[in-house]
């Protein structure tokens, strides 16, 4: 019985320590590239995101009808179509 309990005793503390590097390798900060800035506290850094986001939701923008469109589609189909 001595040793089981003295096994028992070493696996927690193993997996206690296995823990606790497990959260210093969790604890690092994610570095993203979906628009090639890794941080944002610089002010350089933050305006080519914005150059970048704002390209990339105009691209994804195109997809909706201009406003004289959109006009164009309440005229025809009235306004309860678009409420």
């Amino acid at each position: 019985m001595a040793t089981v309990g003295h096994l028992v005793t070493m696996l927690g503390v193993a997996f206690f320590f296995a823990t606790i590097i497990d959260s210093f390798i969790e604890r690092k900060v994610p570095v993203f590239f979906n628009y090639g800035v890794p941080r944002f506290y610089k002010r350089v850094s933050y305006y080519l995101f914005k150059v970048r986001h704002l390209r990339s939701t105009k691209k994804q923008n195109k997809l909706f009808p201009k406003p004289s469109h959109r006009n164009l589609m309440v005229s025809y189909f009235g306004e309860s179509e678009f409420k």
